[in-house]
């Protein structure tokens, strides 16, 4: 190859490779000028009927409401004598996630067992699951709830500070990752 065409392919190798970071480069600052907004301290005055605290952060991942909810011990009953049935939040939550289907967000769905019971991790999952269908009956797609149910592992020091601290599911609402 003459030098000629060693200076052509050159020449032509460098404009590939700018037009190829300039290609990138438009994707990313697209991606990031469409990215829809996280929730808001708006979106919380809307949810709470209040200014949230000075404190309150709305990043993608932060906790924008979160529920605790009992259950009674070996079973996917919830105890209404220790919590709330979910029900009422749940509707909220639906009802603002509908009215805000604009934002991305995320339901986490979660509790921990211990090993008790030949079927702790069965009544756990029902437990979960429980609390994943009254969403999904109010409106909440399951593409948007995230659920899991995990060994709980006792550390050398009891808890008993926290009787039935592995009968307790709790429901988080955040803003999904892809949100800015």
């Amino acid at each position: 190859m003459d030098q000629l065409a060693q200076v052509k392919l050159r020449k032509y190798a460098i404009i590939g490779v700018v037009v190829l970071i300039l290609i990138s480069t438009g994707a990313f600052a697209a991606s990031r000028l469409f990215a829809t907004t996280c929730l808001t301290a708006a979106d919380y005055q809307t949810f709470y009927g209040s200014e949230p605290d000075v404190n309150q952060t709305f990043l993608p991942g932060d906790p924008f409401f979160t529920g605790s909810y009992q259950f009674i011990q070996n079973s996917s009953s919830i105890d209404t004598t220790e919590s709330d049935a979910p029900t009422e939040d749940i509707e909220g939550l639906a009802n603002f996630y509908k009215s805000h289907a604009n934002k991305p967000m995320l339901f986490s769905v979660a509790t921990q067992y211990e090993i008790v019971t030949s079927n702790s991790k069965e009544i756990a999952k029902a437990r979960v699951n429980y609390i994943k269908d009254l969403l999904e009956k109010a409106g909440v797609p399951s593409e948007v709830i995230i659920s899991s149910a995990s060994v709980y592992i006792q550390p050398s020091t009891a808890r008993a500070d926290t009787p039935g601290y592995t009968d307790t599911v709790s429901l988080t609402l955040t803003s999904a990752d892809s949100c800015k």
